[in-house]
């Protein structure tokens, strides 16, 4: 995901998104997705944040009067958050069964998700692995994966030395 996508993610939901940059963990490396995911991870995050603020009393909850507080539920906190096989896999710690529920249904969403561009796609066979793509988005990443492989034939063929 583009760095200005991350960026944003991380001023909306701080408290999830804590580690983002930190070298002593994974999430060093950012978000490894697509930038067609984006709102599947911001509808995600906005879902569980807001569930979490309830629970807790605090965000726009926290001078709600309430009779019956829920019980307090841990801050979640993203841990890894990548493409594997074509789909979505949000790591977290903390949280419970409701955000729970919430990740693995933003995890199905992008199975039918182009991970490019957002639009509607289907899981499809690419090289050696899987990926989410649209037909226009598929066609692109073949054409990228050809130009790639032409190159490097091109190189090898100029630099290699075939005479031993």
């Amino acid at each position: 995901m583009r760095k200005e996508l991350q960026n944003q993610l991380h001023e909306k939901y701080p408290e999830i998104f804590t580690d983002l940059g930190n070298r002593e963990t994974c999430m060093y490396w950012g978000l490894s997705c697509g930038d067609g995911w984006y709102d599947i991870l911001d509808d995600l995050c906005g879902t569980i944040q807001g569930h979490l603020d309830w629970c807790n009393g605090t965000g726009q909850y926290a001078d709600l009067d309430r009779k019956d507080p829920p019980e307090p539920v841990s801050q979640l906190k993203a841990t890894k958050v990548k493409e594997k096989f074509g789909t979505l896999r949000f790591y977290a710690r903390g949280g419970d069964e409701y955000c729970r529920g919430a990740i693995s249904m933003a995890e199905r969403e992008t199975h039918r998700t182009c991970e490019r561009c957002g639009l509607p796609g289907v899981s499809r066979r690419i090289g050696w692995g899987a990926a989410t793509y649209c037909d226009s988005c598929s066609e692109k990443c073949i054409k990228e994966r050809e130009q790639r492989d032409k190159e490097a034939a091109e190189y090898a063929e100029k630099y290699w030395d075939r005479s031993d």
